[in-house]
């Protein structure tokens, strides 16, 4: 029992080495929610911001502005600096944030090396001092 109970106090800890493989490999993602924040941070509209970062705007048949996401703008993510840390940082996309968990941790093509390390939490079994 005193084995399992060391199990699962074992805790993942990431710790992102900026390597920058996973901006290069995963590119800039497509956040809806923070499009805002990022253009207001980078000083442009969001229509600028879309056009330059992420693709080319039309108008759908209803009459609605979209735009369609262009790779070659995306790969590798145009906000990773050359020390390998991110421009946009305070305002960087959701998945962006959430990298690895909201992936399969870091498999998605990145051989990251801040995945799979582990240390485990400071414990003492019930009844120890």
């Amino acid at each position: 029992m005193k084995e399992k109970e060391l199990i699962m106090k074992e805790k993942y800890v990431f710790q992102c080495q900026r390597c920058g493989k996973c901006c290069e490999i995963l590119g800039l993602p497509y956040d809806g929610f923070h499009i805002y924040e990022l253009a207001d941070f980078l000083g442009i509209d969001t229509d600028s911001l879309m056009d330059h970062y992420y693709g080319a705007a039309f108008i759908k048949e209803n009459g609605e502005k979209a735009w369609t996401l262009d790779d070659n703008k995306r790969y590798p993510c145009p906000f990773l600096a050359e020390d390998k840390t991110c421009k946009v940082y305070p305002v960087r996309p959701d998945p962006c944030r959430a990298y690895p968990l909201r992936t399969d941790f870091g498999r998605c093509g990145v051989k990251c090396p801040a995945i799979g390390r582990k240390r485990p939490y400071n414990f003492r079994f019930e009844g120890e001092k």
